[in-house]
């Protein structure tokens, strides 16, 4: 009895802070309460009123009332025995084997990497995908030993396998398990879990054993290596693909971020490997965009962050353009981003075609009706329009009002003047009033218009433009 107690008191307590899991072994009806599971709470609390996910099936319920050895209470603490009323939910959803869980949280996998060790009296060894009966919490399915380094498993050898089951089964890393033979059922081995979702693994690959011998040293490993996997991960991610609770979850990620193993970019988690393979490649990214696009003064932001990573959020890649910016690796104009001392380099051609380009925006000013009137005047229709605008418009020759209407910097600035004077007469006026003092077609006035709008020069009040932030006069 002495020795029980020693052991007893060397067991790691139950983590009532994480997340619930409540393996189910008995659920019964019970007239005018309905659908009562029962089990060990085997991580977090449960109150009355909680909504709990029931797996695999997918069921949400609302806890209605908790009994411990058979006294109610209002919460129920991991690692006890805890009898649950549920509503909404049939006894048919919530059969012995399921798992009451924190809805979001956990999935329910048929393949599951685990240390599995064969018992000295294990009648004979396993082979590579020989069937077994898999037995973990109160679930119990049939699945396929996958021996990763190895063809066959002598009695007594311990090796890491992946189990392919026939069902989906809810594990969590550090569960136990056993095993038994599929015929005779006789118990052959046991093990702990690894990784309960893994990906497939290809046999005979050092590294994928030493990945899960590294699962296997620790929490910290063990947190690493999904973050690896995810590459970027927020912490409600992370719990989800640990089963791990918040706080525990990131006491952890603190630790490894100390170490210089994990990176903080805003709210996403990053191992620290790949934050320095980004700030390597970034400027890399942007050098080869102006070989390619050598009349641009610079790369789009948001193209930047789509070819770094379609993972990590806007202010993530914000603190990694400005460490860049701070660095000297890189220039920040608006949201263009070049090398350091980049100027566009048009060819002759090119530099024939953009003056012809502006000569014409600045020859008919107001009576352009949009800018596909301009190619069609200069025969220009096949050329990158886009680059050829975005080029005069950042040389200051031009000002893009939208995407189809584009003034010379002249009629611009003579439209700014116009504005300003018929405000300061007129306090008011309606857009064919402006349209008629430009002597110019509806379309074109609307989009100056609205660009002054844009700009906060002016704003509308029914369907006429008084000022609100009027620019000086030029």
């Amino acid at each position: 009895m002495e020795m029980i107690r020693t052991q007893l008191a060397k067991a790691p307590a139950r983590d009532s802070s994480g997340a619930v899991r409540l393996p189910v072994d008995r659920c019964f009806s019970i007239s005018g309460f309905g659908t009562v599971v029962t089990g060990t709470l085997t991580s977090g609390r449960i109150k009355i009123g909680d909504t709990v996910e029931i797996l695999p099936s997918g069921v949400s319920a609302r806890v209605r009332e908790l009994q411990v050895h058979d006294s109610q209470v209002e919460v129920a603490y991991a690692g006890q025995r805890v009898a649950v009323n549920l509503s909404g939910v049939t006894r048919d959803q919530a059969p012995r084997g399921s798992v009451i869980g924190t809805p979001g949280l956990y999935h329910a996998s048929q393949r599951i990497d685990v240390q599995l060790q064969l018992l000295k009296e294990a009648p004979r060894k396993v082979k590579f995908r020989d069937p077994v009966h898999f037995h973990s919490g109160t679930g119990r399915t049939v699945g396929k030993v996958i021996i990763l380094d190895r063809d066959e498993l002598e009695p007594g050898e311990s090796a890491y396998v992946q189990l392919l089951l026939d069902q989906p089964m809810l594990a969590h890393r550090g569960d136990r398990f056993i095993i038994r033979s599929y015929s005779p059922m006789v118990t052959i081995g046991g093990g702990v879990v690894v990784d309960a979702e893994p990906q497939k693994h290809k046999r005979f690959r050092p590294e994928v054993v030493q990945r899960l011998k590294d699962l296997s040293s620790g929490d910290l490993g063990f947190w690493l290596s999904k973050l690896e996997e995810l590459q970027v991960a927020r912490i409600k991610d992370l719990e989800k693909q640990t089963g791990t609770g918040r706080e525990q979850l990131l006491e952890g990620l603190e630790t490894l971020k100390a170490s210089g193993q994990v990176e903080l970019l805003a709210e996403q988690w990053v191992p620290a490997d790949l934050v320095r393979s980004w700030k390597q490649r970034l400027p890399e990214i942007v050098a080869d965009y102006h070989k390619k696009h050598h009349l641009r003064h610079g790369m789009p932001q948001a193209t930047l962050q789509a070819r770094l990573s379609d993972k990590l959020a806007p202010k993530g890649f914000e603190l990694l353009i400005n460490a860049a910016v701070e660095g000297g690796e890189v220039v920040r104009n608006r949201d263009l981003i070049s090398t350091p001392g980049w100027k566009p380099q048009p060819t002759e051609a090119e530099v024939n075609a953009l003056e012809r380009i502006l000569a014409t925006f600045r020859k008919y000013g107001f009576s352009i009706n949009n800018n596909t009137d301009v190619w069609i005047k200069l025969g220009l229709e096949d050329i990158d329009t886009e680059t050829f605008l975005s080029y005069l418009a950042l040389e200051g020759g031009i000002v893009r009002l939208n995407q189809e209407s584009t003034l010379d910097i002249d009629s611009y600035r003579k439209a700014e003047r116009m504005l300003i004077e018929m405000l300061d007469k007129q306090g008011e006026f309606t857009l064919a009033e402006f349209r008629d003092k430009l002597g110019s077609s509806r379309k074109l006035t609307q989009g100056i218009l609205e660009y002054f709008d844009g700009q906060k020069y002016t704003r509308r009040v029914g369907d006429k433009r008084v000022a609100w932030n009027l620019p000086e006069k030029k």
